[in-house]
């Protein structure tokens, strides 16, 4: 039985004035769990600003659940069903972790209320009246997921989320996502530099190199592929 498609992209052109970034990044993928990999200045993260409205100069299709979004708004975006996580968490410094929440207001869906996902990340319940500004890196990123969560995508982007954090710090991240995972149905497109995080968060694994897609391999097929592992992300064996 097919599984229907949640996402669907082909970009042909995604540009910075005459720089070209993106030029054949073509791929669907369902409510599964789906990670993209790349060196720096591969555009990953210029896919990700494609695909959720913030970037603008790109030409091709994106389709969501089948509507076409290229060329929406952000906020168009996020109301159809797809969260982004973005890198740098993009949190309020000066707002608590309950704030966070309390001000989404009637977009929090009553499926992720704040105390279930407290209970998936645990850490940010002891933290609940901190500010922003006060939580460690490992929490941040915590918070920037469970907020994303709480409005119900279909789809949750999420951009390097172990980006500067502790090998320790990355392990628990990593299994409360999992944890999340098995609890929510919607798809994850997770996209990383860390091999480790995006072998232990996908089902699938898509490569980006010079603005291409040149792998699309599952997972496990892909964890025992050290030439392309080397050849794309320049990881070696010992890895």
């Amino acid at each position: 039985m097919s599984h229907p498609c949640l996402l669907e992209v082909d970009i042909t052109d995604a540009s910075y004035g005459t720089a070209q970034v993106l030029r054949c990044v073509k791929f669907s993928m369902t409510k599964e769990r789906l990670a993209i990999l790349g060196r720096n200045g591969a555009g990953k993260t210029t896919l990700c600003s494609a695909i959720t409205g913030l970037h603008r100069s790109t030409a091709g299709v994106i389709r969501c659940e089948g509507k076409n979004i290229r060329g929406l708004r952000p906020r168009q975006i996020g109301r159809l069903g797809v969260g982004y996580v973005p890198q740098g968490r993009r949190i309020f410094n000066s707002c608590t972790v309950e704030e966070h929440f309390a001000m989404l207001g009637s977009l929090c869906v009553p499926e992720w209320p704040m105390e279930r996902l407290f209970e998936i990340f645990p850490a940010l319940r002891a933290r609940r009246s901190s500010l922003a500004k006060n939580l460690s890196g490992g929490e941040q990123q915590m918070l920037a997921i469970a907020r994303a969560v709480s409005v119900g995508p279909k789809l949750l982007i999420m951009d390097e989320p172990s980006e500067g954090l502790a090998p320790v710090i990355i392990d628990n991240l990593v299994a409360a996502c999992n944890t999340l995972i098995e609890a929510s149905p919607m798809g994850i497109l997770v996209v990383e530099q860390n091999l480790n995080v995006a072998l232990r968060l996908s089902e699938r694994v898509l490569v980006i190199d010079r603005g291409e897609i040149v792998v699309d391999l599952a997972t496990e097929d892909f964890a025992t592929r050290f030439d392309l592992q080397e050849a794309y992300l320049g990881v070696s064996r010992s890895i």
